[in-house]
């Protein structure tokens, strides 16, 4: 009787304990679970910071390299321009000897330095743009505000005349020196115009007696930017044109 008291009262203590510890692993992965919740949390917030971080880092990192390759890419180009400047300097005292006046013929370096010469001229003049155009076989009677036809093409490096629309567009900004000239009879006035104003005039006066034809001519220096467009108009009726090569247009950009 005792024994079976005995061990009735160990089963009751050991269910009691069993039950406890139940409780307490359940508290144990509830607290644990919230701070793992915590902690993950947490950690995202932080890496998102960080990646935040990094981000702007990493932008001014590239920012600076940009900034550190346009300066050592605009001193090189410098550099390179003294060592050039510096090379034809010593070159043309090779060849030149300022105290005597006099021409001293280094066949080497005088062929060097027009070596140098070259390269920089064709470095600096990047494109070549010039036309020149006349009237062909046609004389042209003209009414007013009609554009001057020149129909037959000389030379139009560039490809900025079009004889198509009788107009030459400019293809790289510059300044550029035009002319006109004209075998016309008294009384004619050409305008030469860019875009829309009027830069030049070419004039024959009405007072001139019998009629005769006349030959006139207009040179023009003017700044361009690319597109702009270029022609010769008639600013009267009935204005006469000859033909042949007699009268024409033409422009060069300088620099």
């Amino acid at each position: 009787m005792n024994m079976h008291i005995l061990n009735h009262l160990v089963d009751d203590i050991r269910i009691s304990m069993y039950e406890e510890f139940q409780e307490f692993m359940q508290m144990a992965d509830t607290i644990l679970s919230d701070n793992l919740k915590m902690l993950d949390q947490m950690a995202s917030e932080h890496r998102a910071e960080m990646e935040d971080h990094y981000i702007t880092i990493g932008d001014y990192i590239t920012h600076l390299e940009e900034l550190l390759s346009k300066y050592k890419g605009d001193t090189d180009v410098e550099t390179q321009k003294q060592t050039k400047r510096a090379q034809v300097n010593l070159l043309k005292s090779l060849i030149y000897d300022n105290t005597k006046a006099t021409v001293t013929l280094d066949s080497s370096a005088l062929k060097q330095l027009i070596r140098l010469s070259s390269a920089s001229d064709s470095a600096s003049s990047k494109q070549h743009v010039s036309f020149s155009v006349n009237l062909d076989y046609n004389p042209q009677t003209l009414g007013a505000g009609q554009t001057v036809k020149y129909d037959a093409v000389l030379i139009n490096d560039g490809n900025g005349y079009d004889d198509r629309t009788v107009v030459f567009t400019c293809p790289v900004a510059g300044t550029y020196m035009f002319v006109v000239d004209s075998l016309s009879y008294p009384g004619i006035w050409l305008l030469l115009k860019v875009n829309k104003k009027t830069v030049g005039f070419i004039h024959v006066s009405s007072a001139h007696k019998g009629n005769p034809l006349i030959q006139i001519s207009r040179t023009v220096i003017v700044k361009l930017k690319s597109g702009d467009h270029v022609k010769v108009e008639n600013l009267r009726n009935n204005a006469y044109v000859h033909d042949d090569l007699y009268s024409g247009f033409t422009g060069v950009l300088l620099y």
